[in-house]
């Protein structure tokens, strides 16, 4: 059997610590959301890579974006855009 005991002072220390809780909230959920974002955009920038054969800094530089949450919006959004990557990017060169 399991019992546990607190005193007063325990238990105003623990009220005083969970006063805190909603002020730091937003920060604490900001910053997962936009770990995440950074770690759902570098697995698709290498999935992009594995199918297509480039390197990983011209996909991210031109074609995919990561929108980071904010305090006002606790989304985090990963665009991905249809530019054109040149031919030199390919290695591709004219040999007549």
């Amino acid at each position: 059997m399991l019992e546990v005991s607190v005193n007063q002072s325990q238990m105003s220390d623990l009220t005083a610590l969970l006063r805190e809780v909603p002020k730091e909230l937003p920060r604490v959920l900001v910053r997962a959301i936009n770990k995440v974002g950074v770690a759902t955009r570098t697995k698709v920038v290498r999935a992009v890579t594995r199918a297509v054969n480039l390197k990983q800094k011209d996909i991210k530089q031109k074609n995919v974006r990561l929108y980071k949450a904010n305090y006002r919006r606790l989304a985090a959004r990963i665009g991905i855009s249809g530019r054109r990557i040149g031919l030199l990017t390919f290695g591709a060169r004219q040999t007549k």
